[in-house]
């Protein structure tokens, strides 16, 4: 975790964490599952996503926080938007798709739940659709 991430993470209140990812078909389990567990969730959509989310009441984020391109995330005035609801990132497959591993760990300074090493590439490469190897 780079300094910039520790000292946005230490200036939440832990009392109101949101748990925030991207609206994707991944994204419906994650935003049901933390309303589940008590926290308020953020959905980052794309204007045209809107509709299917809104429709899906039990997984409906509390807030958005609309972009036009999802690498707008790295955006300073995205991720401040974050910041202020006190939002963890919970990633998934799209998510690491969208945006890109070393834009996560180059640009992003939001905290992050999950596993560093997928960031780097190492996994990624080997368990990409494109890059498994089929069983057996």
């Amino acid at each position: 975790m780079n300094q910039r991430t520790k000292s946005i993470l230490n200036s939440y209140n832990l009392q109101d964490v949101s748990i925030g990812t991207i609206c994707s078909h991944s994204a419906l389990q994650i935003l049901y599952g933390a309303r589940q567990e008590g926290f308020k969730t953020v959905g980052i959509i794309r204007p045209d996503r809107r509709p299917v989310y809104d429709a899906y009441q039990a997984a409906k984020p509390d807030y958005y926080v609309e972009v036009k391109y999802w690498d707008d995330i790295l955006d300073e005035r995205v991720q401040q938007q974050l910041i202020e609801k006190n939002t963890i990132i919970v990633p998934h497959g799209s998510f690491v798709e969208y945006i890109g591993p070393s834009n996560i760990s180059g640009g992003f300074d939001l905290p992050v739940l999950g596993i560093e090493i997928l960031w780097n590439g190492r996994v990624i490469g080997q368990n990409s659709v494109n890059g498994s190897k089929k069983p057996g």
